[in-house]
């Protein structure tokens, strides 16, 4: 159950915009595992993860001449685990890395500062984003040591703190009537902090990811989008995660009558 009230308010004094919001929430996550012990009588084992957090936003933009903007912003958010990182059902798909759900794990707390630059011109846009983020509570999956028989087991827990600080930017170009692409690069360093109790020593390291998207207008009604996205090695808090790339495609022809379209 998630309850929540939220209160915004944004002004403009001539090129000078401010917006300032404020959101309260109560959330509670109530679960019950039933397991059958060696006499064929099932138990049951309640858990409860309960909260009450106030997230404030505070955005600033000042506006100049030749289509410039500059905005520096404040915001705290949440990042509620997924239904199957709560899920304590054992997984034993994998015979050698067995995954577990944990139904205590707390929701990511995000404080998040950035400062940004837009410039806009006729067939071609730029925004810029310096930036800071300190994830609390942060969820990672973390591995046990093998047992006798080489099995581990795979669970997402709450880890003290990661911290974030990068550079981000983002441009539309409109080659012509028929072309347009956006190109994204995001390059950050990261650093977790370690968890004793774990045995998670702190690891920090560079990593980055960039993203192009391309669109097409084609003869006969078709629309092209060609998108590939790369993510570079990155640290965890047990070693790396190994770069990956993608590339995807999508096409929708408008039939004449433009009442109908397939993609």
């Amino acid at each position: 159950q998630v309850h929540a009230a939220y209160f915004n308010y944004q002004n403009q004094v001539k090129n000078f915009g401010y917006q300032i919001g404020l959101r309260a929430e109560d959330a509670k996550l109530n679960t019950t595992m039933g397991a059958y012990d060696i006499n064929s009588k099932i138990g049951f084992t309640p858990g409860k993860v309960a909260y009450s957090r106030i997230y404030p936003s505070v955005f600033l933009t000042q506006k100049f001449k030749g289509d410039q903007q500059v905005q520096l912003s404040y915001s705290r958010r949440v990042n509620r685990p997924r239904g199957w990182d709560t899920n304590p059902f054992l997984d034993v798909s994998n015979p050698l890395n067995y995954q577990q759900g944990n139904p205590n794990l707390q929701p990511e707390d995000v404080h998040a500062f950035e400062l940004s630059y837009s410039k806009f011109w006729k067939s071609f846009s730029l925004i810029s984003s310096a930036y800071v983020r300190q994830t609390n509570d942060v969820i990672q999956r973390i591995r046990t040591e093998p047992d006798a028989n080489g099995v581990t087991i795979t669970t997402p827990q709450n880890l003290t703190k990661s911290i974030n600080s990068g550079l981000e930017l983002i441009g539309k170009f409109d080659v012509s009537k028929k072309w347009n692409f956006t190109a994204n690069v995001n390059l950050y360093q990261s650093k977790i902090v370690g968890v004793p109790a774990f045995g998670i020593v702190e690891n920090s390291g560079f990593s980055y990811n960039a993203n192009l998207t391309n669109n097409f207008t084609l003869p006969y009604g078709v629309t092209l989008q060609l998108k590939g996205d790369y993510r570079a090695k990155e640290v965890m808090a047990q070693g790396t995660r190994n770069a990956m790339f993608v590339m995807d495609g999508g096409a929708k022809y408008d039939f004449p009558n433009k009442k109908s379209s397939l993609s």
